[in-house]
């Protein structure tokens, strides 16, 4: 899942269709755990002799890392998420992309995600870069940590109550991506970020005017809305309208606003107390939550190391690393996982051959 509250439907925008050619002389690394859960899935209650398929998948198992190590293929170990671990790679430019169906890689660092991968259609493939999200919404990296400790997430699927993917789209462009985690951290603690005549005052944010030094707004015209009296309005136009001098001011329409300097002023008031409103709703939000935000959360995502990524001097084209995080992802789901192909080393090798792919 990743980041909730239909996180990739807020990124969509920003997918480029890419051709199945998008991946030749790439290096991909493969969030394999979401690959085995939807070929499960779509096999599942349609298996034949249950009893000799448990037999020999189980067989399998306890070779199927021996047999790529055989193979000559590398296996890695990660130490928690399978696509953290893809991110780590892409992040440190060992692959080229990530192929996961789960939006916290990009909290992970990845640089370029492939939601999904069907080689057998002829749909477009949905690649999504960190570059254009950027560019597009003007979040980064910790922008996306924040929204999803705000919303909901993997490991947190609470998130705060009442506030949704909009409203943390909202509240997080306030900050800059170095400011943005101690911010939460701030409010969390029940410290507003800033203050000024008690009213809070936040980037491009400026303080509500108290009640008692607005001026009073000046008289308008109940015949044609503009400042000044309906007698002089009826003689005369005013500077608002733009009839003949000698000839009275129009009526004005149902839907009239004046656009004097004094009733825009007003207005503004009006628009910045609602907003200063809505902030401190916002934050006391944040401040209600117990232990917001979770710091063991923030440091998963931020944290830079998720295998044991040692002699990765070693790694040159067109080799099949399968990258693992439990005790072994066996060779049978590997095989059934690409392509939809049934134990056909042949074909494995051919795909293997055009990409590099790593496991994750």
């Amino acid at each position: 899942m990743g980041v909730g509250g239909n996180f990739w439907e807020l990124l969509k925008p920003y997918a480029r269709q890419e051709g199945f050619d998008f991946l030749r002389d790439k290096r991909v690394a493969v969030d394999l755990s979401y690959w085995i859960v939807q070929h499960e899935t779509a096999i599942k209650n349609q298996a034949t002799n249950p009893h000799l398929r448990l037999t020999f998948f189980r067989t399998i198992n306890l070779i199927s890392k021996e047999l790529l190590e055989l193979m000559g293929m590398p296996v890695l170990k990660a130490k928690g998420e399978a696509e953290a671990l893809c991110a780590q790679l892409n992040k440190d430019g060992y692959v080229d992309a990530c192929i996961t169906a789960d939006s916290d890689a990009f909290l992970f660092g990845a640089t370029c995600v492939i939601k999904c991968l069907r080689p057998n259609s002829k749909e477009p493939i949905e690649c999504y870069r960190m570059s254009d999200i950027e560019a597009g919404l003007g979040l980064k990296r910790k922008h996306l940590i924040a929204i999803s400790l705000l919303v909901v997430n993997d490991h947190d699927l609470k998130g705060v109550q009442g506030i949704g993917l909009d409203k943390a789209l909202r509240f997080v462009r306030k900050f800059s991506e170095d400011e943005i985690l101690d911010k939460l951290c701030q409010i969390g603690k029940g410290d507003l970020p800033l203050f000024q005549d008690g009213i809070i005052c936040v980037g491009d944010v400026t303080p509500c005017l108290d009640d008692c030094s607005t001026k009073p707004k000046q008289s308008h015209c109940s015949f044609r809305g503009h400042p000044g009296s309906k007698k002089s309005h009826l003689k005369l136009s005013c500077e608002y309208c733009l009839t003949d001098g000698n000839v009275g001011c129009l009526k004005k329409s149902p839907n009239f606003k004046c656009n004097c300097s004094s009733c825009d002023k007003v207005r503004k008031e009006k628009d910045q107390k609602k907003h200063d409103n809505w902030w401190i709703k916002v934050c006391n939000k944040i401040t209600m939550e117990p232990n917001f935000p979770n710091d063991e959360i923030i440091e998963m995502y931020m944290c830079n190391n998720h295998a044991m990524l040692t002699g990765w001097s070693c790694i040159f084209s067109h080799i099949l690393i399968f990258v693992f995080k439990s005790k072994a992802l066996t060779l049978q789901f590997l095989v059934r996982a690409l392509k939809g192909i049934r134990f056909s080393l042949y074909a494995l090798i051919l795909l293997f051959c055009s990409f590099d792919i790593v496991l994750c």
